[in-house]
């Protein structure tokens, strides 16, 4: 895996039209018993929280504000009403994955394997292959490239309500997978997991005990975890993104600021070398991550899970206005696939007292000083999750941009478990 400054950013992301500004385009203050709070000072940890410049609900897969771009999967229970699915790009690699109702010629069965029509099947699927104990299930998918990430997965149940046993394998792994999985009456998703030796592999259902019902296959690459179904074609990279029509017009002054977000990671728990972009901010979001100057990064690395830095970690990469870099990391080896609140806030109006923090679930994870950095250019591109590749891998809700540095008391009251 590349140290977390390198690539994985494009030269120019998805465009998400005209932002929304404060009409003065200016760092908001917030008025709290008499006085004035804001500005270098930051929020004081007053009761009541100041006015985000952008934020957004997801309560549905169209953006609750005006000129604001969302692309999502799916929309489902939130941490408080909905939220919305942001993942990466996909594709089936699978010919013939609706299961049409003849065994189709990509598709090699053995010992019993029939189709046939259900009234439970999963919705938009025309039935399901039938496998009973000894049965085979397999297709050959080719032009793997090597040490890539494949995932193959598949949704099963029992075709009588009685216990039933089946097996999911692929061949042309670096380490034969092999993953068996046990159903009932409920549909459930399977998947196994493995790294390309590259050329061809053959993905396979094997029967093994009682008789199974299986639909929606789907082989894909770049994770050891499946995204969700795609039937055919390529599903772009999801994300939510404001970006600025104008040079002159920053989303956000880039010397201090708030992001806060709830979202409930698929890939907690799992070790991988794919990379989660959590959010991003750019002054210049044509320029190469590499060269970028006053840009960040939130992102999840999980290559090593025994590892106490970066390569398990949830790591903040800044770049200041002239290119320098800082990375600070929240430990991810605690994390679950459940709702967390994470926040960052910095503050770079004075370069000899320049900090960051970041907050998981309201603790404060680390604070730093950072006086190595020398200021902040205003960020004319924000976006959670990666529109061109990578991308959040998880449910995402209740997203919060202040232009204002909230300390410890304040970010405590964005992660209540009510809004």
């Amino acid at each position: 895996m590349k140290l977390p400054w390198h690539s994985f950013f494009r030269s120019s992301l998805f465009h998400a039209g005209r932002s929304r500004r404060s009409p003065a385009r200016k760092i908001q203050a917030v008025v709290c018993g008499g006085a004035f709070w804001g500005g270098a000072l930051g929020f004081a940890g007053a009761a009541e929280l100041p006015k985000p410049l952008f934020s957004e609900s997801l309560d549905s897969l169209q953006p609750g504000t005006p000129d604001t771009t969302l692309s999502a999967t799916a929309l489902g229970p939130g941490k408080f009403a909905q939220a919305v699915l942001i993942e990466r790009a996909a594709i089936n690699l699978l010919a013939a994955a609706d299961f049409p109702n003849v065994i189709d010629g990509a598709w090699k069965s053995e010992h019993g394997v029939v189709w046939e029509a259900s009234e439970t099947r999963i919705d938009g699927q025309e039935g399901a292959m039938r496998i009973p104990s000894g049965g085979i299930l397999r297709q050959t998918v080719g032009r793997l490239k090597p040490k890539t990430a494949y995932c193959f997965s598949v949704y099963a149940r029992s075709a009588d309500g009685k216990p039933a046993k089946f097996a999911l394998e692929w061949e042309g792994s670096e380490e034969k997978e092999v993953k068996e999985g046990e159903v009932g009456r409920d549909w459930q998703r399977f998947w196994v997991g493995g790294r390309a030796l590259g050329g061809n592999a053959t993905p396979t259902i094997r029967g093994l005990s009682g008789t199974v019902l299986v639909e929606r296959p789907q082989f894909e690459a770049w994770g050891p975890l499946p995204s969700s179904y795609v039937l055919k074609g390529l599903r772009r990279a999801g994300g939510l993104v404001w970006k600025s029509t104008s040079i002159t017009a920053p989303l956000l002054d880039g010397s201090q600021g708030t992001f806060s977000f709830w979202i409930k990671p698929l890939w907690a728990g799992q070790t991988t070398d794919l990379i989660a972009d959590l959010f991003s901010a750019f002054h210049d979001p044509s320029e190469p991550w590499k060269t970028a100057r006053s840009a960040m990064a939130f992102r999840a690395y999980l290559g090593k899970p025994d590892a106490k830095d970066w390569r398990y970690s949830m790591t903040l990469t800044i770049r200041d206005q002239e290119g320098t870099t800082r990375i600070f990391s929240i430990p991810a080896q605690g994390l679950t696939p459940e709702w967390h609140h994470l926040a960052i806030s910095w503050n770079f109006s004075n370069p000899g007292e320049a900090w960051v923090a970041g907050y998981l679930d309201g603790r404060q994870a680390f604070r730093s000083e950072a006086s190595g950095l020398r200021g902040m250019k205003g960020f004319h591109q924000i976006a959670f999750g990666d529109p061109e590749g990578a991308s959040l891998g998880g449910w995402l809700d209740e997203v919060a941009i202040y232009g204002v540095a909230l300390d410890a008391e304040a970010i405590q009251q964005l992660a209540r478990p009510s809004p």
